[in-house]
């Protein structure tokens, strides 16, 4: 899989951290930025709460990176929120990230 990689994407992981009286505060913290190559893969309109929301699901290929569905992916300010991660050639060098895409 021969793939240009022209977008800056960052890993984020979720931290949460006890607050005074039992609350919590949940923060997302960067914890690397990397070359990727985003596009959007399928766009739908859903209609809930009396307004349209575009949500469209991308399509990140990127090398080859530990991480889970726990975190997320955040491009310029899109938040993407991880679906799936594949490895379509098997050979550990690229994957695969279909994601949800939210305007922060």
């Amino acid at each position: 899989m021969l793939t240009r990689l022209p977008h800056r994407v960052q890993i984020q992981s979720l931290t949460v951290v006890s607050a005074d009286g039992g609350c919590f505060t949940e923060t997302w913290t960067t914890t690397a930025t990397r070359w990727a190559n985003v596009q959007v893969a399928r766009a739908n309109e859903e209609f809930g709460f009396g307004k349209d929301q575009q949500a469209n699901i991308y399509r990140i290929i990127m090398r080859k990176e530990a991480f889970t569905n726990k975190q997320r992916l955040l491009f310029n300010n899109l938040v993407l929120t991880i679906q799936t991660i594949d490895d379509p050639t098997q050979d550990n060098r690229m994957m695969v990230v279909f994601a949800r895409g939210e305007l922060t």
